[in-house]
């Protein structure tokens, strides 16, 4: 989605209630909701980073 909004709020991403995972066309839209999905909450950060810098030496500095 371009934007996202949930009870007139701005959000990033959210899970409606059939469980599908919507999220904002951004890195960290893209990377919360993933992380979730996958059930890699821990991970969202990671793949925040490579959302931004896919090359791989960004996660190990």
């Amino acid at each position: 989605h371009d934007q996202l909004t949930a009870n007139g709020q701005r959000v990033h991403w959210w899970v409606d209630r059939e469980r599908r995972v919507h999220a904002e066309d951004t890195p960290d839209g893209l990377a919360r909701a993933l992380a979730w999905a996958a059930e890699r909450w821990i991970d969202r950060y990671v793949i925040h980073a490579l959302l931004e810098d896919p090359d791989p030496r960004t996660v190990l500095s």
